[in-house]
């Protein structure tokens, strides 16, 4: 939560707890329009006090697990997606990086997800 409210300009009490912290954070997006990535995340739990509830934001959580309990409190709405074979994964890279810095790391160093 710290690193969002950073990232969004709001001066906040180091010492704060949780409620206050996501009270400065909904505060923070009203009025604004905002694409919110949460990527990777654990549980419904974990996300919930980040999931905008102000028009005009939109959050989009990754993970690898379904949470389904979102579509009930917060209206979201589950897509399923393969994960990349590894030949998919760096098709991928080769498309967004330059091809020089791609092949200066060996394949055994590049993390992929498969």
């Amino acid at each position: 939560m710290s690193a969002l409210l950073d990232a969004l300009g709001v001066p906040r009490d180091r010492a704060a707890d949780a409620a206050a912290l996501s009270s400065a954070y909904r505060s923070a997006l009203a009025g604004r329009r905002l694409l919110i990535v949460l990527d990777d995340a654990r549980d419904c739990e974990q996300v919930r006090p980040l999931l905008p509830a102000t028009p005009g934001c939109l959050a989009i959580v990754t993970g690898l697990r379904r949470l389904e309990g979102l579509t009930v409190t917060h209206n979201a709405q589950i897509i399923t997606l393969n994960a990349m074979t590894r030949q998919e994964s760096l098709q991928f890279l080769e498309r967004r990086l330059d091809t020089d810095r791609l092949v200066a790391v060996p394949l055994n160093r590049v993390a992929l997800h498969v």
